[in-house]
């Protein structure tokens, strides 16, 4: 490519990634970075240092000078490139932003600036590239890198700081921060590694042409690299990823929430065309809502009566925003989307805390803060407490208040029941009173605007029927009259004539009767879709023309929804066929009672299971699809258990809506409470029965496996103890002694007790019916966990044997049972359904469960280990995170004490907070030692962060401006004592076991010392090469000798040595499987001599950094030429 194509990629690359950030922003931040400077940045510092040292709270700010000035620097070469002026601003703005907000919270500005540190540590001098820009326009590529990053790591900062409420979450946008942070970090260094090879191949190119094979191995040096930081940055986001894997399934595990997206995939499969409810998107009061720029339109009721399609209303809206989600918000915010469907007739969707659950568990899936937020609250609390209301509802909040704007959808809210403690209408009113509070507590901090965008906005939409409640409290609300809409009485006539169609084909019927038929059904369902389909659904299943044209006769042709189901029974529970009745109506008492709609093959295996003689019997599944037996009144749909790409989904069957239920219980077709009684013998005899003996083999096991007798094992043992509390016990005597015999043998009692068959009834119907209605209270009352997994391993193995032997065999398996084959033994907990790719996943979930409690700090071991007990983690948690020593002391002397002791064990905080305190970091003990000196003969590190600490609180300013190689080997024989500041000290330490090692260090600090007089020169614009080689300085060069190791043994310690003083680590702190390229990094002219003598493998990669190190590459040529001939012998 050409030097002006070049050009004008770079332009157009510079352009799209400011293009890009400034999409991220929103419409305020775009206004407000318009035009920053340096002088606004260095203002808002001296502003923060003012207003710090009036509260004698003083920081260190000079710590970021580092970085500002290199932000400065890189602003300037923007400028070569684009002609945009927000282009050098939000360099600068970004920066300014963060530093005002963290500077009123001191724990926050410390992180921020040494953060800002860190990264000025990886900071080139771009100025020196000016010329060569011009020369070489390709570096630009390099420098468009280097900016695309800081911006990058600008846009993730602003997620920290412009999140609103953002220091109740601070913690946990950190920590998510830091992980984000690294690879940045990683790559910032890459660039300036990959901007040194271009600077020298430049340099090279102007001065010498004869040095191209050089080159050559540089760049492949070069390259190299780069592909082992790819793979570094690709092994960083796994484990990134995995560690997301697990919070989020541990959440999951804790807060057990129902399955809301089920809910939200059923209601989208019921619509019969992808367009239809689309008419929702151009409505005008919904318009409003979706525009957060609009702030008096936040909230919206969308209600109808029974039928109307609500609930496939609000799915389409829902998906509508996850659509808007993954386009990107037009205002440039990101947006929180939360969901929730009440179901009457199911408990665990039907109340307030099941709400609060789903909108959690949705929440920790889209924000990797509010999922830190969540999971450290959760690893502190047992699964009781953390699913109290009241620690819930704080929750939620705490997540709500965490974001700028958040869509809340709630439908079917006149179907919240609570539990028995309260009635619907006061369970209603307390979702209503919370989500209101949320909107007030969102309102903008200028309530006389009447739009723009606020800081804080919470977007809420409620369906719901038109009850006295609802219609109360919502009617200042904007609102959507469903079934009075025109455009959805146009999307009814449009699935009628599709419909119809297929109508006029089966029976051949003229295209006046399918006109009639279209116009009687529209006219007569007055905006309920719900009548349409279960009426065109009964003409479409009729059997005969003749059963067809009578249905059509006016006196049969339904006038309401009642009727239109009473057409669908007749013709399923009255018809000719007895046998085929019998099935609808067996499969219908299932649905009815069922605690949570059951899978097409559990129906089956109910079917096929005889508990009287223990035997299964495959011969007795139904061979057609439920809706052949049950018509209109049911309604088929899939969940996918595994949630494995490219499997198949299970079929799902449940009353076509609610209404349905209420009419066949009402017309006295079918008693509820039989059914339950009905559901709770069975469950009784079939989990009692011999193939859940604890005692049975794993052969007998597998034999009652094939036979599919454990195929409605997943929802007996879950549910067999609601059925059991719904008995009525005054007249289901033999059903409660079953229910009673289930209870001793999964609990057995004294002999006393169980002799006394009245007494065990009364026992059992008393615990029944005492026992809170919780899966964990049930399974330590009644414990079934040991059953479960016997049948479970054998189900495991014969899965995984079917999958290696035979096809045919895995695939009747899975028929019976489902391709998941691992799941959770816990019958309460949220995966004893949908379960685990692979053993192990299930494996360590299940110790989850059994270690529940969880360290929250980064980096222990029992963060993944966990505790069994609460009182453990609080044991653990004082003994080792807590400072048990105080921090602020009448005493000096104390004070002193302690950051001796902080020092030794590298309390990097306890260290900060006693020197804020006024404690000096150059009090020495007895022996004259410092906390520098105990930090380095212990051996902390703590990556450079407490030894920067200590450095720069004690006077060693000139330190961190060179290369730690410097800090470690500098000398000052003068002072005796451990005590003194000078860094030689330790290192004098670590060899006293080895004079000769000693020794060979202070020959090295000569050597040194002679270099930096070269430097010196050369800086002051000396040319070596044309002084001659009579030059005194160019002679000593030349003669310079390395000391000469005496033995292989020395050779090796010596090396040793080299590598750890490169890489600030003390003697005997070698880390295996860190690369040596990666040690080496720091490297500096004082080893240069000492090459030559150790492995030709580490000598490439010594030699390659220190052609990568600037300052001697553009000080002078002769001492850089040296050593191309010593590459070349490589």
């Amino acid at each position: 490519m050409t030097m002006s194509g070049i050009s004008q990629s770079l332009d157009a690359t510079f352009q799209a990634a400011t293009a890009n950030f400034a999409a991220s922003l929103t419409e305020k931040q775009r206004r407000e970075f318009r035009g920053c400077s340096r002088k606004e940045v260095e203002d808002a510092i001296r502003g923060i240092e003012t207003r710090l040292a009036s509260q004698r709270r003083q920081r260190n700010m000079q710590r970021i000078a580092k970085f500002v000035e290199g932000m400065d620097q890189l602003g300037k070469v923007v400028e070569v490139f684009v002609n945009v002026d927000s282009a050098v601003a939000f360099v600068w703005a970004p920066i300014k932003f963060v530093l005002l907000a963290a500077g009123a919270w001191v724990e926050t500005l410390d992180c921020l600036v040494d953060t800002y540190a860190e990264i000025g540590d990886f900071l080139p001098s771009l100025s020196q590239y000016e010329n060569l820009l011009a020369n070489h326009p390709d570096i630009g590529i390099y420098l468009q890198k280097y900016y695309c990053d800081v911006l990058e790591f600008h846009r993730k900062a602003l997620a920290v700081f412009s999140r609103p409420s953002w220091k109740t979450v601070f913690h946990s946008a950190w920590r998510t921060f830091k992980t984000q942070f690294g690879p940045i970090l990683t790559k910032l260094k890459q660039h300036r590694e990959l901007l040194s090879d271009e600077k020298l191949t430049a340099t090279i190119a102007d001065v010498r042409q004869s040095v191209r094979s050089i080159e050559d191995k540089v760049g492949e040096l070069s390259r190299h690299l780069q592909r082992l930081h790819i793979i570094d940055n690709e092994e960083a986001a796994r484990r990134h990823r995995e560690d997301l894997i697990g919070k989020r399934q541990f959440v999951l595990s804790k807060l057990d929430p129902p399955d809301y997206y089920c809910d939200l995939e059923r209601a989208s499969n019921q619509r019969w065309d992808s367009a239809s409810g689309g008419w929702i998107e151009a409505d005008t009061a919904f318009d409003l809502w979706v525009d957060t720029t609009m702030i008096q339109s936040r909230a919206l009721y969308l209600t109808g009566i029974p039928g109307t399609g609500k609930t496939i209303l609000t799915s389409r809206v829902v998906q509508h925003l996850q659509q808007r989600q993954e386009r990107g918000n037009p205002t440039g915010c990101r947006f929180l989307l939360l969901y929730f469907f009440f179901k009457h007739h199911q408990p665990d969707k039907r109340g307030f805390v099941p709400m609060l659950l789903s909108l959690l568990s949705q929440a920790v899936f889209q924000d990797e803060v509010l999922l830190d937020l969540v999971y450290q609250r959760c690893i502190q609390v047992d699964q009781q407490r953390i699913r109290s209301a009241s620690l819930l509802r704080e929750l939620a909040e705490l997540v709500l208040e965490a974001q700028s704007i958040c869509f809340v959808v709630v439908d079917a809210l006149d179907e919240c029941a609570g539990d028995q403690s309260v009635t619907a209408e006061d369970a209603q009113g307390q979702v209503i009173d919370w989500l209101e509070s949320l909107m007030r507590h969102s309102q903008p901090r200028n309530h006389e605007a009447s739009s723009g965008p606020s800081d804080r906005c919470i977007r809420l939409l409620i369906s719901g029927q038109r009850n006295g409640l609802l219609e109360r409290r919502l009617r200042h609300w904007p609102t959507v009259q469903v079934d009075s809409s025109l455009s959805h009485m146009n999307d009814i006539k449009t699935y009628c004539e599709a419909e119809s169609l297929r109508i006029q084909q089966k029976f051949g019927a003229p295209e006046d009767a399918r006109l009639g038929i279209v116009g009687k059904v529209t006219s007569t369902a007055k905006g309920m879709f719900l009548y349409a389909k279960v009426v065109l659904s009964n003409l479409l299943i009729q059997p005969t023309r003749g059963h067809f044209k009578r249905e059509l006769r006016e006196e049969n042709f339904p006038k309401g929804m009642e009727q239109a189901y009473e057409r669908v029974a007749v013709h399923i529970l009255e018809g000719p066929d007895e046998s085929q009745s019998d099935l609808a109506r067996c499969i219908l008492n299932l649905v009815l009672c069922a605690e949570r709609p059951l899978f097409w093959k559990e129906i089956q295996a109910r079917f096929c299971i005889d508990v009287q003689s223990e035997t299964a019997d495959l011969d007795f599944r139904l061979l057609e699809p439920a809706k052949k037996y049950c018509g209109a009144l049911i309604e088929v749909g899939q969940k996918d258990l595994s949630g494995s790409p490219g499997s198949e989904p299970d079929d799902l069957v449940e009353l076509v809506h609610e209404t349905a239920r209420m009419y066949l219980i009402q017309t006295g077709s079918f008693h509820l409470a039989d059914l339950h009684a009905d559901m709770a013998l069975f469950c009784a005899q079939y989990l009692s029965s011999a193939p859940f003996n604890p005692d049975m083999g794993k052969p007998a096991v597998t034999v009652y496996c094939r036979t599919g007798y454990y195929g409605f094992l997943d929802y007996a043992a879950a549910n067999w103890w609601k059925h059991a509390r719904q008995i009525e016990c005054s007249k289901d005597i033999i059903i409660l002694t079953t229910v009673a015999k289930l209870a001793d043998a999964l609990n057995p009692r004294d002999e006393t007790a169980a002799a006394n068959t009245a007494t065990d009834m009364t026992a059992v119907r008393t615990q029944i019916h005492q026992n809170p209605g919780d899966g964990r209270d049930w399974e330590d009352a009644f414990p079934i966990e040991a059953r479960v997994k016997l049948v479970r391993a054998g189900l495991e193995s014969l899965l995984a044997h079917a999958n290696t032997e035979s096809s045919a065999d895995l695939e009747e398996i899975s028929h019976l049972y489902g391709r998941v084959a691992y799941k959770c033994s816990k019958p309460w907990c949220y995966f004893f359904q949908t379960g685990f790719e692979t053993a192990s996943a299930r494996d360590h979930h299940v110790r989850q469960h059994e270690r529940p409690f969880r360290c929250g700090s980064d980096g222990c071991p029992s963060s993944q280990i966990g505790f069994a007990k609460e009182s453990e983690l609080s044991r653990h948690t004082e003994r080792v995170h807590s400072e048990a020593i105080p921090v602020h002391f009448p005493s000096g002397m104390r004070s002193n004490l302690n950051i001796f002791k902080a020092a030794r064990e590298g309390k990097l905080d306890l260290i900060q907070e006693l020197v804020t305190g006024g404690t000096s970091v150059n009090v020495q003990q007895k022996d004259r030692s410092t906390p520098l000196f105990l930090a380095a003969r212990a051996g902390i590190t703590s990556t450079g962060a407490t030894m920067r600490v200590l450095m720069e609180r004690s006077g060693c300013t000139r330190i961190p401006e060179r290369f730690p190689l410097e800090f470690w080997l500098s000398g000052n024989p003068g002072n005796k004592g451990p005590g003194n500041m000078r860094p030689d000290v330790p290192n004098r330490q670590a060899t006293t076991g080895h004079p000769a090692l000693h020794d060979h260090q202070m020959q090295l600090r000569l050597l040194e010392l002679q270099n930096q007089k070269l430097l010196k020169i050369a800086r002051q614009g000396r040319d070596l090469n044309t002084a001659g080689s009579d030059h005194p300085l160019q002679q000593q060069l030349q003669q310079q000798q390395p000391p000469q190791p005496q033995n292989k043994q020395l050779q090796n310690l010596i090396y040793t040595n080299l590598m750890q003083n490169m890489t600030m680590l003390p003697m005997g702190s070698w880390q295996a499987g860190v690369s040596i390229s990666d040690r080496v990094e720091k490297s500096s002219n004082l080893y240069k001599p000492l090459l030559s003598r150790f492995p030709p493998d580490s000598l490439a990669v010594l030699i390659y950094r220190f052609l990568s190190w600037k300052t001697e590459l553009t000080a002078f040529e002769g001492f850089y030429s040296q050593w191309l001939g010593l590459l070349s012998a490589i």
